[in-house]
């Protein structure tokens, strides 16, 4: 049940996204609570009741770009690598924190999707 207190918009995880079946489990460490798309990224919104850090972890994830890819290929062969990366990542103290960080974290997300994509 969601807390009714809480600013936080309970929405379903964006898994149809393609982005989001390339995070690795170990990197939403906690509940997701939110995911948003943004262009070809994704912004999730993990609760993290345990964290020492804060309550919600804001991610913006990107996909690695074809170069990267095959440096990291060629740096390190056979060995497995993330094909989603966090281009912005942070951790925010109560709910109220939470809209204004993701807002920051799209723009920051939108400005490194297009330096990206060249």
């Amino acid at each position: 049940m969601a807390d009714p207190n809480s600013t936080v918009v309970p929405m379903a995880p964006s898994v149809a996204h393609p982005l989001f079946a390339l995070i690795p489990a170990d990197q939403l460490d906690g509940t997701l609570v939110q995911a948003a798309e943004v262009g070809d990224g994704l912004i999730t919104v993990v609760a993290t009741p345990d964290s020492e850090w804060g309550t919600h972890e804001i991610t913006g994830w990107r996909h690695l770009t074809d170069a990267e890819i095959d440096d990291a290929t060629a740096s390190f062969p056979g060995e497995p690598f993330d094909l989603a990366v966090p281009a912005i990542s942070g951790f925010v103290q109560d709910d109220t924190e939470i809209a204004n960080a993701v807002t920051n974290a799209t723009n920051f997300l939108t400005t490194r999707l297009a330096e990206v994509a060249g």
